[in-house]
């Protein structure tokens, strides 16, 4: 897999809210807008809400562990606000760039790109679901091992 930079900014376009989109991100440096805080790697990405509160409606939640040891939750609305590029495969950089990078907006390239996205999460859905099964195995042999 090769990788490429892309604007925290265009990546958190593509994201908007959806959970999938945003798991793209797990394992992939980042860039803080403040260099004190060092590069930083995701760790992991997920939905955090109040399940006790009917108004409270969740949000997605990026934990980023940088490189002078500090670690910490980033909502997903403020993560472009803190960070200045993200990177990532290249393939779905490409992807981003095309659809969300310097984006005219257009009512035939609205129609398109909502096209597109519908294969992209399906493919990042593929491929995560794909993950998680050969987590699963591992932890079957693992536990088979040990019997």
């Amino acid at each position: 897999m090769t990788a490429r930079r892309v604007s925290a900014r265009t990546f958190a376009a593509f994201a908007a809210s959806d959970l999938v989109r945003w798991r793209a991100l797990r394992g992939c440096a980042v860039s803080p807008q403040d260099a004190r805080w060092g590069a930083g790697r995701v760790g992991d990405v997920r939905w955090e809400g109040r399940s006790d509160l009917p108004g409270d409606r969740g949000a997605v939640t990026v934990r980023v562990e940088y490189g002078d040891g500090l670690r910490a939750r980033v909502n997903a609305l403020a993560f472009a606000r803190l960070h200045s590029s993200v990177e990532i495969e290249s393939g779905l950089a490409d992807f981003i760039e095309r659809w969300f990078g310097d984006a005219a907006a257009s009512e035939a390239r609205d129609e398109a790109r909502a096209a597109a996205l519908m294969e992209c999460d399906d493919a990042l859905r593929a491929e995560q679901d794909a993950a998680r099964e050969r987590h699963v195995e591992e932890m079957r042999r693992r536990v088979r091992s040990k019997a």
